[in-house]
């Protein structure tokens, strides 16, 4: 008798415990979707490596500079290939271009400079997104 007891206690736990984790999983489907916040239509990304670089070295960050460099012509040109060097709007897509790089740019060197100070490798596997929209 005892344990007929136990054996259906347990099942009415386990009901009891199903049934309240397909309320809250319905709970959690209407609370709506889900929002995820990336690159706008339209735009153009290009991701500049430096893992390669140590940028404790000048010549390294001359590198990657020009890596950026040829990363923001690209992203400025247009889609023929052709950078137009006089047009107003190559202009200001290169400047907000070069704006946006150049903090990240400071922080990879700067975070390079970091890490040797705490005697770890200044190379780390970092990145620059260089876009335009």
């Amino acid at each position: 008798m005892f344990a007929r007891s136990t054996l259906a206690k347990t099942a009415i736990v386990a009901f009891i415990l199903v049934t309240s984790i397909g309320g809250a999983a319905s709970m959690a489907s209407a609370q709506g979707p889900y929002v995820v916040y990336g690159q706008r239509p339209g735009t153009k990304l290009q991701v500049v490596t430096y893992r390669d670089l140590n940028l404790l070295y000048p010549a390294h960050q001359a590198v990657l500079n020009q890596r950026v460099g040829h990363a923001v012509r690209h992203v400025c040109s247009y889609d023929n290939g052709n950078i137009p060097t006089m047009d107003n709007d190559y202009k200001v897509c290169r400047n907000d271009a070069w704006g946006s790089a150049r903090p990240q740019i400071s922080n990879a060197i700067g975070r390079a400079h970091y890490l040797a100070s705490i005697g770890r490798s200044p190379r780390t596997a970092g990145y620059i997104m260089v876009d335009h929209h």
